[in-house]
């Protein structure tokens, strides 16, 4: 039906009891062209504008912003928010409410488009703002806080019950807050802590929630979790900690109980016994003599002799222990990752029978002279060989088997002493002795430190002094990259007289001290070789 008696033409079409109105200006149209009629309704007019003539303006569009807010700094900042609609021909606004805040860009559009805006410097207090964009409400909140860390986060998940052995932590973003601090504990004990960038948490732009999935499989059991925040002004205070539970099928096995040995043992070569964990197929036994390792190796629970799951497990390692304290651990292991480590169990083993123990350490140590030093230390009873071992900085030098007899401590009492032939050069050096008898090897002794400053031709000079560095003109040609020293020497004839000197130079064709060569100006004034054999430069010239 078409009704003209109007500036306006009203187009009703009668489609199984279904109605559409159309307003629109008066133009010509063809009449009763249906496809064109029914288009035109599905049009409408858009989104969020809440006036129009006649009817249905708006009618079938669906729009919707992302992100619906926004957390600024105190600075002038900028920002943007994508518009979504549904069919793609819907109209949209977008204006601000504030005037600290305004639209750059995308003031309007049709289907789906972005929208910009800026702020300007937020120099008062806290505040919000809102942006209406197509219909919704988008979000400003800006705050003064130079100089301040970042507030507390807020915790989301896990929290309850939850079956997934690797879940996702999620909390709330915390404006400024550039690093969270992730720490999760199992009962009372640390299991996991880490720092991440806020952006790889997906929220390095203050927004919306931050997530992240540590490649940690848990075991069943109860956990707790918190976050502290950071930023370039410091620490944030840490998270009200969350509760979760883990309960069901896949996740890596529980800890292990321990059972034996404990307390004080005569056996040298003892078998550590723990119970089965159901669902363990490899446990790693672990042992400490006092602070230091002493072994570590996997088991398959089958050579455990407890391939079922049921039971107690049992390993006796081809390993001797010197009479000492001793702990041990295991750790379960299955598809699903690692378990926890067992509690540590302590024993001592006293009596004949065992290798023998660490030696003790006497000499080298400290500033030496002696390139071919005698190494010194306490004999230890039971030890029938030691073996030297020597390094020159952080390499080895060498190393030998000795007999306690060729040491001269066969009886087990006393000093065992060695002084090998082999010359270390100037420089900073460290050694250790490992003890052996025929029930096998002690452990090693600790380290000791030394360094070699040998004796040059002025060793009985000791107030000579460095002065300077140059390359002598003549009678000596050096080439160019040879290091010259400048050396002045007080004459022993004449100590304490400043006139009374010696010049002496020195040349190192290389880095080594085996290489360098010595030199001195005779009476005459010219440059002669100082032999290592002259306490001081026969015939010298003195300045």
């Amino acid at each position: 039906m078409i009704n003209q008696n109007s500036s306006f033409i009203s187009l009703v079409l009668i489609r199984k009891l279904f109605i559409i109105v159309v307003s629109i200006a008066t133009f010509s149209l063809p009449l009763f062209m249906p496809q064109f009629i029914t288009a035109f309704a599905a049009q409408g007019y858009g989104c969020g504008y809440g006036y129009g003539y006649g009817y249905g303006y708006g009618y079938g569009c669906t729009c919707s912003i992302n992100p619906t807010s926004k957390n600024h700094s105190e600075k002038p900042e900028s920002g943007s928010v994508a518009v979504t609609t549904t069919p793609t021909t819907c109209s949209w606004t977008a204006k601000s409410n504030v005037a600290w805040a305004k639209i750059t860009s995308g003031s309007s559009g049709t289907g789906n488009g972005t929208i910009k805006y800026s702020i300007e410097a937020n120099k008062i207090a806290d505040r919000s703002g809102t942006l209406t964009i197509a219909g919704k409400t988008f979000t400003i909140n800006q705050v003064k806080e130079i100089g301040k860390p970042p507030a507390t986060a807020t915790l989301v998940s896990p929290t309850g019950t939850i079956t997934n052995h690797k879940p996702s932590y999620t909390w709330n973003s915390v404006f400024n807050s550039s690093w969270y601090y992730l720490w999760v504990n199992k009962g009372t004990k640390k299991k996991f802590a880490k720092w991440y960038k806020a952006s790889d948490a997906g929220c390095g732009e203050d927004m919306g929630n931050c997530k992240i999935t540590p490649n940690l499989s848990l075991t069943n059991g109860d956990y707790t979790w918190w976050i502290k925040t950071w930023n370039s002004n410091g620490y944030g205070k840490w998270s009200s900690g969350m509760n979760f539970s883990l309960t069901g099928a896949g996740g890596p096995p529980v800890a292990a109980t321990l059972i034996s040995p404990k307390g004080t043992t005569t056996v040298h070569k003892p078998s550590y016994t723990w119970k089965a964990v159901s669902d363990a197929s490899w446990y790693y036994l672990w042992i400490n003599q006092g602070t230091a390792k002493r072994f570590a190796k996997w088991y398959k629970a089958s050579d455990a002799g407890c391939g079922a799951g049921t039971g107690e497990c049992k390993v006796t390692p081809n390993l001797s222990l010197a009479n000492g304290d001793y702990k041990w651990w295991i750790q379960t292991w299955n598809s699903n990752g690692h378990g926890a480590w067992s509690s540590g169990m302590n024993f001592s083993v006293t009596g004949a029978g065992g290798p023998p123990a660490a030696a003790t350490l006497v000499s080298p140590s400290g500033t030496i002279k002696d390139k071919t030093p005698s190494y010194i230390w306490k004999a230890v009873s039971n030890s029938t060989w030691y073996y030297l071992w020597v390094n020159e900085g952080t390499k080895k030098k060498f190393a030998k088997w000795y007999r306690a007899s060729d040491a001269g401590c066969e009886s087990g009492t006393g000093e065992c002493k060695v002084t090998p032939s082999t010359s270390l050069v100037n420089g900073q050096h460290k050694w250790w002795i490992q003890t052996w008898n025929t029930n096998g090897y002690g452990v090693w002794s600790s380290g000791m430190n030394f360094n070699v400053q040998a004796g040059t031709n002025n060793e009985k000079n000791p107030t000579a002094k460095f002065i300077s560095t140059l390359n002598p003109a003549s009678p000596i040609k050096l080439g160019e990259e040879l290091e010259v020293n400048l050396l002045i020497y007080p004459d022993s004839a004449h100590i304490g007289k400043p006139a009374d000197l010696i010049l002496v130079l020195e040349y190192w064709p290389t880095k080594s001290i085996e290489d360098r060569m010595t030199f001195y100006r005779d009476v005459e004034g010219k440059w002669q070789v100082w032999t290592a054999t002259d306490k001081l430069p026969p015939a010298t010239r003195t300045y």
